[in-house]
């Protein structure tokens, strides 16, 4: 306004700006647009242009993470604003939700569950959880504690063990032990597969042969007629999970490393995808068992799929991806969790970022493994019981006392360093 004083009037600034009440500093002071601010604006555009889904936090962390840029927080979110990219994604609509259906009223035994959860406190003031099961059926309940002494797993591990019984109850309550015959076995399993529960068929039969065993045990009875119906069961279609090919390997990496997520992710993609292990071997592996020194890793039997320790060589690649990862913090566990570092990181984060890179459905955390074996076994350059052994597939009839977790060990260090290089090669693509 002292401006327009000045032009309009003729005054001098110096009356205009006692009459506006202003320092003349502040009269002449002029805007300066910095030239990181039209750098700023031409990366927004041009990170929202190719990637059309993107929001302004996967802008900035792709700007901070992946371009190194040191820009402040406040000032890249004023320009992505004054450009109107905030108005580009339209928001979620909320999806309407519709009172349930009321429950029907059960017309024979276990057809209705009704669960809830209740809280209660002891004398000594501590407090735990009790999920309530009721069978509607019948008008029973019960309770079963799954605070801080049994996790919520094991709760649904034992409804489904209780609702197989229950329904093997209802078909052969009223037989004696000893007059149970197969076929009356197989018409009870047939009902579940006609369902269409193949898994729940499966497990039902296995549980009803438990039962016989514990009846063979205490003379109730001679044979288990449960043992052979496996045979008659339809059986359930394997899918393998989904792998890439060797040849997609670099683009696929190229676009996973771009992705502007945290480094503690990206190195445990790398990590799986060097050593072969299976994910849950990764995640949970803590740092007192890597001895770099003398490049080896012992997996505890307790982790691994088959309860026996295992043992992995570690390669130039490995090691310097450890190191990497030692810098990022100091917790006892490789991947903590970033919410509970007493808890491991989620295979789900891995699988998250694979899936926005583009390769959902075509590429999982699984997949790192089948492309370990696929590629160490077409080059027909190492044993094939070494390559078994790396893969810590053991034979089942082999006895504990006879395992060897160092067996093939200097092939298996060759297989690694070998796999590590292909990996390195592809990179560099």
């Amino acid at each position: 306004m002292a401006q327009q004083a000045v032009a309009q009037h003729a005054i001098s600034i110096r009356l205009a700006c006692k009459a506006f009440g202003i320092s003349e500093t502040c009269y002449r002071y002029q805007t300066k647009l910095s030239d990181d601010n039209a750098l700023i604006a031409e990366q927004l555009i041009e990170l929202t242009e190719e990637n059309t889904d993107w929001g302004f936090g996967l802008c900035f962390s792709y700007l901070r993470h992946v371009e190194s840029c040191c820009w402040n927080h406040k000032r890249v979110y004023r320009i992505y604003c004054e450009l109107a990219l905030n108005l580009r994604i339209k928001p979620r609509r909320r999806l309407k939700r519709h009172a349930p259906e009321p429950l029907k009223e059960p017309i024979r035994e276990n057809q209705v569950w009704s669960l809830d959860f209740m809280h209660d406190q002891l004398s000594d003031g501590r407090k735990f959880r009790l999920l309530n099961v009721i069978d509607d059926y019948r008008r029973e309940g019960l309770a079963i504690e799954a605070g801080f002494s049994l996790p919520t797993i094991r709760v649904k591990h034992i409804l489904n063990v209780r609702a197989s019984l229950d329904e093997l109850y209802v078909s052969l309550g009223d037989q004696r032990i000893n007059k149970i015959t197969a076929p009356d076995i197989l018409k009870t399993i047939k009902k579940i597969e006609a369902r269409g529960s193949l898994e729940v068929a499966k497990r039902t039969l296995s549980r009803c042969g438990m039962v016989m065993k514990y009846a063979i045990a205490h003379g109730y009875r001679y044979d288990n007629p449960a043992g052979d119906l496996v045979y008659a069961l339809k059986s359930k279609k394997v899918t393998n999970l989904a792998s890439l090919p060797a040849s997609e390997m670099p683009q696929f990496l190229a676009k996973v490393r771009a992705y502007p997520s945290d480094a503690q992710t990206q190195h445990a993609i790398m990590l799986i995808m060097l050593t072969g292990v299976r994910v849950s071997e990764l995640l949970q592996a803590r740092w007192e068992e890597f001895d770099l020194e003398g490049r080896k890793w012992d997996i505890p039997e307790e982790r691994m799929k088959n309860r026996l320790p295992h043992r992995v060589p570690l390669t130039d690649i490995m090691i310097q991806e450890l190191q990497a990862l030692r810098l990022t913090h100091n917790q006892e566990l490789l991947f903590p969790h970033r919410l509970n570092n007493k808890e491991p990181m989620r295979s789900e984060s891995i699988l998250a970022v694979i899936k926005r890179s583009g390769y959902a459905g075509r590429m999982t955390t699984h997949g790192f493994r089948s492309l370990f074996s696929t590629v160490v076994n077409e080059s027909n350059l190492f044993n094939p019981d070494a390559i078994e052994r790396q893969l810590a597939h053991v034979p089942q009839n082999r006895i504990r006392s006879a395992y060897n977790r160092a067996q093939y060990w200097d092939e298996r260090v060759k297989i690694m360093e070998w796999y590590g290089e292909q990996v390195k090669g592809r990179l560099a693509q």
